[in-house]
């Protein structure tokens, strides 16, 4: 059964797991370049707001995580 979950902005997500952009990459099989893009400043020409599927996925793992410990 899952848990009940929010979706989450990627920043939010890293900040209360404290990883690194490789650690998410690898763990999640989430691609790089698309972390450095949420994950930079919002005012850079870097910067690319995640879709909500994407928030609700950050949001569904961080659930998961919490549940675990």
């Amino acid at each position: 059964m899952l848990p009940n979950y929010s979706p989450m902005h990627p920043k939010q997500f890293r900040a209360e797991l404290n990883l690194s952009r490789t650690q998410i990459s690898m763990r999640y099989q989430v691609p790089e370049n698309s972390l450095k893009n949420w994950l930079a400043d919002e005012n850079s020409a870097t910067y690319r707001e995640p879709n909500e599927m994407t928030k609700l996925y950050f949001g569904l793992l961080h659930a998961l995580e919490n549940s675990v410990h």
